[in-house]
């Protein structure tokens, strides 16, 4: 009993407690993910863009042909144009380039494209390949929808794509579940894979600590151990 009321089993009872906590925070971290995931899917479904109000009228007129264009000939640098613009201003930052990294949320589809007027003597774009579909950016929450002249590579399962486009006007479309979503729609050439430099996942290091908490845990167990069996060693001894 009196190693019970010890020192030594009040660090065993701490570090078991702190080793629960661990474990249902990594619990928690797991179940956040997958609700995550499930809420991608549920969100993804082609891009049917059914307005024109969308507070920059805009349907495949001259605008729309010349950023066609201009996506086939190269948009050159983006200039840092951020979502927030976009969707705040959009007559003013229609056809600037803005950079976009994401997954793409459910799948592309093929894209009939009108055709482009030209002035004389200009090559015609390739729109034969051309395809539509919506990107989301799974750090922030945000999402694009862009046209593609032609798809780039296959990216991995959640992989991540990136791409410049010109801000063409705000879209709205109505998704899976019948919520009207608005979003930036872009003009782009294609897209590659990003980099796969994102940060350390949080599920891994989670159970890094927490496993290192129970050999701890273990660890002091066996010490708190060795030193009851000597106490009680000693307290023979004297007696």
């Amino acid at each position: 009993m009196l190693f019970l009321h010890s020192p030594e089993f009040a660090r065993i009872r701490a570090h078991v407690l702190l080793t629960l906590t661990a474990w249902g925070a990594l619990m928690v971290a797991a179940i956040k993910v997958q609700f995550d995931t499930a809420a991608w899917a549920e969100d993804a479904s082609p891009v049917s863009i059914v307005a024109e109000h969308d507070r920059t009228p805009a349907v495949q007129n001259d605008a729309f042909a010349e950023l066609v264009k201009r996506a086939a000939r190269g948009l050159g640098e983006a200039d840092g144009l951020a979502h927030r613009e976009m969707m705040e201003r959009p007559e003013a930052v229609r056809g600037r380039v803005a950079r976009w990294e994401g997954v793409i949320v459910g799948d592309v589809r093929r894209l009939e494209v009108e055709p482009v007027p030209l002035s004389t003597g200009e090559a015609p774009p390739d729109v034969s390949k051309a395809c539509e579909g919506v990107v989301l950016d799974p750090v922030s929450g945000m999402t694009v929808a862009a046209t593609f002249l032609e798809p780039g590579p296959q990216p991995p399962a959640h992989g991540r794509i990136v791409f410049d486009g010109a801000f063409w006007k705000v879209a709205t479309w109505t998704n899976r579940r019948g919520d009207v979503v608005a979003a930036p729609y872009l003009v782009a050439r294609t897209w590659t894979l990003a980099r796969e430099d994102r940060p350390a996942p949080v599920l891994p290091i989670l159970m890094g600590i927490t496993g290192g908490i129970a050999i701890a845990s273990i660890v002091i167990g066996a010490q708190a151990s060795r030193r009851q069996s000597a106490w009680k060693n000693s307290t023979g001894s004297a007696k």
